[in-house]
């Protein structure tokens, strides 16, 4: 990584530790059976992961959840095949200010909303993404546990050659077997 890199990452942490310190939420947890609504964030590096996604929105729309989905492409823009979903919200290279905070209406929308649960589907690690999942104030936060700051309160381990379905899969069957009072 090269030194305006680094410098840009240590100032985008910086004001990530900073938003966070005063961020207040409600945390609970929440089984997935009886949870009302999702918030929903991925990186979508690929075709695949963008399919898995949108099936899993109808899965949780087609069980009467509210679900509000967006996702980061990491291009300069987002593909037109993407747009024609209406269930799915993106945003990409061109939407990041300089230390790669996300800057479009509807993810500051999303990070405010009270969802019952926020799903993160990434695979691989983006900040943008980890901004977002780190300021939600989400009353449960899930997905797949990353080395950096994961800010969830439930992680699902995943070892290497494993794809979103298995990611997917997974966080259901956990989020399935939470009791809750």
């Amino acid at each position: 990584m090269c030194i305006p890199g680094k410098i840009r990452k240590k100032a985008g942490r910086f004001v990530l530790r900073k938003k966070q310190k005063r961020l207040r939420r409600k945390r609970k947890v929440c089984n997935f059976k009886y949870a009302k609504s999702a918030g929903i964030i991925f990186h979508c590096d690929n075709s695949q992961m963008f399919e898995a996604v949108h099936n899993f929105v109808k899965q949780c729309t087609d069980q009467g959840k509210e679900v509000y989905a967006i996702g980061y492409v990491p291009e300069k823009k987002v593909p037109d095949n993407y747009l024609l979903r209406k269930s799915l919200r993106f945003f990409s290279l061109e939407d990041l200010n300089w230390y790669k905070k996300p800057t479009p209406s509807f993810v500051e929308d999303f990070i405010n909303t009270q969802f019952d649960l926020l799903i993160d589907l990434s695979m691989s690690y983006s900040f943008p993404v980890e901004y977002i999942r780190a300021l939600s104030i989400a009353r449960f936060k899930t997905g797949k546990q990353f080395e950096e700051n994961d800010h969830l309160d439930m992680s699902i381990v995943i070892k290497e050659n494993r794809d979103i379905d298995y990611l997917v899969q997974h966080i259901v069957h956990y989020l399935n077997i939470i009791k809750t009072n």
